[in-house]
């Protein structure tokens, strides 16, 4: 069997796709590599005689891992199943379905940070709970069709989305002095700052931001200046 490697922790350990021969046909299975030995994850988060593509596609440090799965239905698989997201916790050997949680119908998950917490299209999850990004920011802010691709230890989340209608990618900084931890996760809030008012901008809208909100800038290009807790990109 061939493993392909999609994440690796500090402590070497890698979380992949074991590509396998079913009935005939390849599929992927979600899988762990560590100490020379690859162990096959496909048990934790589906049941025996079934079609999937499978992949483990992110390890954070605890060694907890985020899973995708797509079933296939139909005769030997030929139709398009129902696509899952799963949590693995590495201390419990237990996947919990981000999918089947309250809201998350449609989630894939893209991305966690060592909290736990992940990001994917569209939402964040956070100790048990899912929340949709857009829910979490002003609606008068320009902003949507927020979609999140990774989230830092500090909280931080990058991703893509629409301001005024044109597409952009975001940072999404934390204002408040904490991060948000799990199970105590702030409102959050958009500053963005744009052409020659993005710095007076960040003076006047972080004094007028409530504590615990974010801060949201339109990345335009890889160089970033921080300045306070607003970044501002040019």
């Amino acid at each position: 069997a061939l493993f392909n490697p999609y994440s690796i922790n500090s402590s070497g350990q890698i979380a992949g796709l074991l590509v396998i021969n079913v009935a005939g046909h390849t599929a992927g299975d979600p899988a762990l590599y560590q100490n020379g030995q690859v162990t096959d994850l496909l048990s934790k988060v589906a049941s025996g005689g079934e079609y999937y593509d499978s992949r483990a596609i992110a390890i954070n440090q605890k060694g907890d891992m985020l899973i995708n799965v797509q079933q296939y239905t139909g005769s030997q698989g030929s139709q398009v199943g129902p696509f899952s997201s799963y949590l693995y916790n590495a201390s419990t050997g237990q996947a919990m379905n981000l999918t089947g949680l309250p809201g998350g119908s449609g989630m894939i998950a893209g991305a966690l940070n060592d909290k736990d917490q992940v990001v994917g299209n569209g939402f964040l999850y956070c100790n048990g709970t899912l929340q949709t990004l857009a829910s979490l920011v002003s609606s008068n802010t320009g902003w949507s069709n927020l979609n999140a691709t990774g989230i830092n230890h500090a909280g931080q989340i990058v991703g893509q989305g629409l301001i005024n209608g044109q597409e952009k990618a975001f940072l999404m900084t934390p204002v408040a002095d904490q991060v948000p931890e799990p199970g105590a996760l702030a409102i959050w809030g958009i500053i963005a700052s744009v052409a020659a008012t993005r710095i007076v901008a960040r003076a006047t809208r972080r004094n007028n931001a409530a504590p615990g909100r974010s801060a949201i800038t339109v990345l335009l290009c890889a160089c970033v200046l921080r300045l306070d807790r607003l970044a501002i990109v040019f």
